[in-house]
């Protein structure tokens, strides 16, 4: 009889540290939970994060791009309105008087003008600039033509006369070669702004 309460007291103290040993593994238990999901929610706010800086890397080079084909696209089609209206002056004028007219200064511009120069190398992939610089190029020949024919056209019948066969040749110069490779560069200038503009819409 004495020692009989020591069984229920030891079944109770022994409830007891389960009880409490179920506490405390709850308590460790729910921490570590608690850690994971924090752990969770800062690498997902940290990926959240990372994704938003990469969308917005993303969106500001998209943003780049497109205001740089745009700048180009109107360089492009201001320098091709150019081209086409000196290309124009030069196949259609006649050397006796083309350089003295007033149109004459207004579509040469573009040959010594820095301006449509400095659109293009500001705006212009590497190819156009190539193309364009071999264009005017031809420009220069034909109006060197002009210039040449002109003093001939304005000479006495004397120096026409001494100047006969290279006023000839000038002329064959002139229709033959200098006109068809005005066109021609003309023509590869304008395809090649016209297959970049296409690539870039």
């Amino acid at each position: 009889m004495a020692w009989d309460w020591v069984v229920p007291v030891a079944t109770s103290g022994f409830g007891t540290l389960v009880g409490i040993s179920g506490i405390v593994i709850s308590f460790k238990t729910g921490e570590r939970s608690r850690q994971h999901a924090e752990n969770l929610a800062k690498e997902r706010h940290r990926h959240e994060l990372e994704l938003a800086k990469q969308k917005s890397g993303h969106d500001l080079r998209l943003a780049r791009e497109q205001r740089q084909q745009e700048r180009r696209a109107t360089a492009y089609v201001e320098i091709v309105k150019e081209v086409q209206r000196v290309s124009f002056w030069a196949n259609a004028s006649h050397p006796d008087g083309a350089l003295d007219k007033d149109e004459a200064p207004r579509h040469l511009h573009l040959v010594t003008d820095l301006s449509p120069d400095a659109l293009l190398r500001t705006y212009g992939s590497d190819e156009v600039i190539e193309l364009f610089d071999a264009w005017r190029t031809r420009v220069q020949d034909i109006s060197k033509s002009f210039y040449l024919l002109t003093i001939d056209l304005n000479a006495d019948s004397a120096a026409k006369r001494l100047n006969g066969k290279q006023t000839s040749e000038e002329w064959s110069r002139l229709y033959e070669v200098r006109v068809p490779a005005e066109n021609a560069a003309k023509a590869a200038l304008t395809k090649r702004i016209q297959l970049e503009l296409q690539t870039t819409v």
